[in-house]
C-alpha cells in the first residue's frame, strides 16, 4: 500500500489536486492531484514521463515523502529497446501530484546484489520509512540461482541510491510474490507468497511476518491464505484487507480479498472482487490519497503482456465499499479530487493526431461516407475527438467516435481493406485496437483483426487513414492522444 513517510527534517506541503483518469483496464500513468485541474489518464497504453520516455516501473509501488509520492518499480527494458524479466533496475519516479512523473533515478541495480554474475530476476519493489533508524527501507522479490528471497536495501533519502544489506529467508521459507504493509503504530510486516514452507507445508501459500524493529529481520509468522499470490494489505475503519490473485503465471484471473480485525490471524474466506481477469490486472499496490472530506483507496495493478514484457502496462481504479465488504467496478474514466479525497465517473474524449500528417493529421470520422479521414489539428467538435473503451476481458479497446453515435465505432474493413465505422454494438477482432509505445510520447495504434497488415497508417497523398505493416515504424504510423 502507499506508505506516508515523515521525517523530523522534512516540511510537508499542503496540495489540492482534482485529477480525473480515463481507464481502460491495466497504470501507469498517473492518477494524481492538482490544484484546480483535472486531467485525464487513459489505462491499460503506455505512459510517459515528464521527459516523454515509457515509464518503466512494473509491480509499482507508493510512498508519500513530504509533498511528493514516489513510485518504484522494476524496469523491464535492457538498455537496447528489448524488454524482458532480467533483473537490471528499480525504477524511481515522483509528482506532486500524482501526474507528470518525474524519472528521479535507478535506485537500485543488478550491479548493487552481490550475486549480480548470476543474473536472475528483481521485482514488486516497497519502501517505507523508519522513523527510529532514520532508514527507507526496501523489499524485492529476488530469484537468483533457483531460490527465491526478499532481497533489503536501504538509503537515507527517499530519492538517493539504495544499498544491499541482506537477503531474507523468512517464515514461511522462499518468499515469492511480496509487498510490505505499515501499521499505524509504525509496525511492519512482510506480506508474501511462499513456495514451499521450511517446515514442509508445500504448496503456494500468502504469509505474513512481523519485521523487527529496524525493519531488517522476521521476528514472527503466520499463515493467512492457501493458493495464492501476489498479496496486497491496506487497513481501512480498523479492518484489513488482503488482496491476492490466483496462480496461473502471467495470466489474469480473479482477484479475491479477505478481511480481519487483526494482521497475523483471524483472516475471513476468500471473496471475488472486480471480474473473472481482474480487468486484465493483477495486484501490484494500494494508493491511498487522504482528504479533507474522506479517503480513497486506488487499486493498481500491472497488464502483463507475456510475450512481449515491455508491452505490459498498468490499470488503476477506486475501490468502493459496502460495510466491510468491497467491490471493483471498471470505469473508462473518473476524476479523483485529492484535496477532499472524493471521486466521481465522467467519460473522456481524445484527439488523434498523425505525427507525419503535422497540421493536417487529425483522425476524423467523414459524417457522410462513415469513413475516416484527417483535417487540421486546429479542428474541433465531436467528429474529431474519440473514447477509448476497454474491452475489459483483454489489451484491447473499442475506439469510438463522439460524432458517430451509435455508428461510430472504429472498425477495419477485412473486404476493402479500408477503415471506416460502424455500429458501437459490434465486436469482434476487426473494431479491437491496441496502442504500443512508440516513443518521445507517440503511440501506435494496431488492429488485431488485420494481423501483421493492422497498423493504423494516414496516407499522405490522399490524407485517409488505413492500415499498414506492423513493422512500420516511421511518422505516418505514429500517433498522439490529447488531452
Amino acid at each position: 500500500m502507499l506508505h506516508n513517510a515523515s521525517k523530523t527534517t522534512t516540511t510537508r506541503k499542503g496540495f489540492k489536486v482534482v485529477l480525473s483518469l480515463l481507464l481502460v483496464m491495466s497504470l501507469f500513468g498517473t492518477l494524481m492531484v492538482q490544484a484546480a485541474q483535472v486531467e485525464t489518464k487513459t489505462n491499460g497504453i503506455p505512459w510517459y514521463d515528464t521527459t516523454n520516455n515509457t515509464i518503466d516501473a512494473h509491480g509499482m509501488s507508493f510512498i508519500k515523502v513530504g509533498s511528493y509520492y514516489y513510485v518504484f518499480g522494476t524496469q523491464r527494458e535492457n538498455g537496447t529497446g528489448v524488454y524482458d524479466n532480467v533483473f537490471r533496475t528499480i525504477k524511481s519516479y515522483r509528482s506532486t501530484v500524482l501526474k507528470n512523473w518525474e524519472y528521479v533515478n535507478d535506485a537500485l541495480t543488478i550491479n548493487d546484489m552481490p550475486d549480480a554474475a548470476s543474473g536472475g530476476t528483481g521485482s514488486r519493489p516497497s519502501v517505507i520509512y523508519n522513523q527510529s533508524t532514520g532508514k527507507y527501507v526496501m523489499y524485492m522479490k529476488r530469484k537468483v540461482n533457483g531460490a527465491k528471497y526478499a532481497a533489503i536495501a536501504t538509503s537515507d533519502t527517499i530519492d538517493g541510491h539504495f544499498t544491499f544489506e541482506k537477503y531474507l529467508t523468512p517464515w514461511g521459507g522462499e518468499a515469492a510474490d511480496l509487498s510490505l504493509f505499515q501499521d499505524d503504530d509504525g509496525t511492519a510486516y512482510l506480506v508474501y507468497a511462499e513456495n514451499v514452507n521450511a517446515n514442509g507445508h508445500s504448496g503456494r501459500s500468502i504469509c505474513i511476518d512481523q519485521l523487527s524493529s529496524d525493519y531488517l529481520s522476521s521476528v514472527s509468522g503466520s499463515r493467512a491464505l492457501e493458493g495464492r499470490e501476489a498479496p496486497v494489505m491496506f487497513k481501512a475503519n480498523s479492518t484489513y484487507y488482503l488482496l491476492t490473485s490466483g496462480v496461473t503465471g502471467w495470466n489474469a484471473n480473479q482477484m479475491k480479498y479477505a478481511t480481519s480485525s487483526s494482521v497475523q490471524s483471524g483472516w475471513s474466506a476468500m471473496q471475488n472482487i472486480g471480474n473473472s481477469v481482474t480487468y486484465e490486472s493483477q495486484p501490484s499496490d494500494i494508493l491511498v490519497v487522504n482528504g479533507s472530506a474522506t479517503t480513497s483507496y486506488i487499486y493498481v495493478g500491472d497488464r502483463h503482456d507475456s510475450n512481449y514484457l515491455g508491452d505490459s502496462t498498468y490499470v488503476w481504479l477506486p475501490i468502493q465499499f459496502s460495510g466491510s465488504s468491497i467491490y471493483l467496478d471498471y470505469y473508462d474514466s473518473f476524476q479523483l479530487d485529492a484535496a477532499t479525497g472524493q471521486w466521481s465517473t465522467g467519460q473522456s474524449s481524445k484527439t488523434v493526431d498523425s505525427v507525419g500528417g503535422a497540421a493536417n493529421g487529425r483522425m476524423n470520422r467523414d459524417a457522410g461516407t462513415g469513413n475516416v479521414d484527417t483535417v487540421s489539428v486546429t479542428m474541433s467538435g465531436t467528429q474529431v475527438t474519440w473514447k477509448l473503451k476497454s474491452t475489459e476481458h483483454d489489451m484491447y479497446f473499442y475506439l469510438d467516435n463522439d460524432a458517430g453515435g451509435t455508428s461510430g465505432r472504429l472498425h477495419y474493413d477485412p473486404a476493402t481493406g479500408n477503415v471506416d465505422t460502424v455500429s458501437t454494438t459490434k465486436t469482434g477482432n476487426n473494431v479491437k485496437w491496441r496502442l504500443y509505445a512508440a516513443g518521445n510520447g507517440k503511440y501506435y495504434i494496431d488492429n488485431l483483426g488485420a494481423g501483421s497488415s493492422g497498423r493504423l497508417h494516414y496516407d499522405p497523398v490522399t490524407g485517409n487513414v488505413d492500415l499498414g505493416s506492423t513493422g512500420w515504424v516511421g511518422s505516418n504510423v505514429q500517433w498522439t492522444l490529447s488531452p
